[in-house]
């Protein structure tokens, strides 16, 4: 059996498992013998799929319900899209944790003390957290409410079994 037909035919057996028009006999009748050849029949398909086959069970057309249900907001399909407060994809992408200010105005993660500016005493506060493996830096954003109030960056390895962080003066486990 051809090695790109064998491949197709598991793709549509456990990706489309009630995708009927992903057969062998589109690959068969076309004589695919290369990638290429076979994701334009896979393309054509999808097409006659999605915009001109009726459903078996619905009895619509697959993108005409699915058009219907975005106009009338019965989808749960949005949009991506930064909130407004955020500044950058480091605030949507990011680990977080949150925080009580203390009466000194400052917070502490895993033995490591932050001191935050723009939140009052005992005031609860959020971090966006952003590690970028490829400079070994993490970001920590300190929000309160819709105000980004500190940045800072801390230097990580790993080590063993946890997180090595190290800011400023001081070191810890984070894990």
């Amino acid at each position: 059996m051809n090695s790109v037909i064998f491949f197709f035919e598991v793709f549509s057996a456990n990706i489309f498992p009630s995708f009927p028009a992903i057969s062998l006999y589109s690959f068969a009748r076309e004589e695919i013998k290369t990638i290429q050849q076979a994701q334009k029949v896979l393309k054509k398909e999808i097409t006659r799929y999605n915009y001109h086959q009726v459903h078996s069970t619905t009895g619509e057309i697959p993108i005409i319900r699915f058009e219907r249900a975005m106009k009338e907001k019965k989808s749960l399909f949005r949009e991506f899209k930064i909130p407004s407060a955020y500044k950058s994809i480091k605030d949507v992408f990011c680990l977080r944790a949150k925080r009580k200010v203390d009466p000194y105005h400052k917070i502490s993660i895993h033995n490591l003390k932050f001191r935050v500016h723009k939140a009052p005493l005992r005031g609860e506060v959020e971090l966006h957290i952003a590690p970028d493996e490829t400079t070994g830096l993490a970001d920590i954003r300190i929000w309160y409410k819709d105000t980004l109030t500190d940045v800072y960056q801390v230097t990580f390895g790993k080590t063993k079994d946890s997180l090595y962080v190290n800011w400023g003066d001081s070191s810890c486990f984070m894990g």
